[in-house]
């Protein structure tokens, strides 16, 4: 039996479903889809059910601890979107706003994995020339980012932006190395204990 994917229970749980619920959310209002009239708890419920439909066929077993909590989750950030953004929001991605930079973050992360499973010697083997690659994708091909010159700005803070993305990008090669550390000396133990 596979463990849930998330706990609703926990901290992290709830920060993942939040940022689901949020990504669909900006994605809505930067298309404009979103009917701000619509009840936050029906809204919710949509998103999270759109999730399940997103992850089941992917993940064997359940999706979550406990389905009543994360939907109250989800509806939740409906509520905290409604009220940081009472109107349309012009940008694809906020990194400046009231909310959490978290899709923002995603989709610079989406871009290195799909780097790494379509193109992998194309991956640049720094955070600054990967952010580079990164914006010059997103100037070249807006709409692989669900992004319209025309609807509004891809980031509402550019400059903020670059910062945020070469963060992730640092972080994420930062893991890449620990874990290749890690490899390497399991490997090395598991060497020694065979010549020992």
């Amino acid at each position: 039996m596979h463990q849930p994917l998330i706990d609703s229970t926990t901290l992290e749980g709830q920060r993942r479903i939040r940022a689901f619920a949020l990504c669909w959310l900006e994605r809505l209002d930067y298309s404009r889809k979103l009917d701000r009239a619509w009840p936050a708890a029906e809204l919710g419920n949509r998103l999270w059910a759109r999730f399940e439909h997103e992850y089941a066929p992917h993940w064997r077993g359940p999706l979550v601890t406990n389905r009543p909590i994360a939907e109250i989750i989800a509806t939740t950030m409906v509520e905290d979107y409604y009220e940081a953004y009472p109107e349309r929001r012009a940008s694809r991605y906020s990194v400046m706003g009231p909310l959490v930079d978290t899709p923002f973050r995603r989709c610079v992360l989406d871009f290195v994995h799909d780097l790494e499973e379509f193109e992998p010697a194309a991956l640049p083997t720094s955070p600054l020339a990967t952010a580079e690659m990164f914006w010059a994708d997103v100037r070249a091909n807006p709409e692989r980012w669900d992004y319209d010159p025309e609807d509004g700005p891809f980031v509402d803070d550019e400059h903020h932006a670059s910062l945020v993305a070469l963060e992730a990008l640092a972080d994420y090669f930062a893991l890449k190395t620990g874990v290749a550390e890690l490899r390497e000396r399991a490997g090395e133990g598991a060497r020694a204990r065979r010549a020992g």
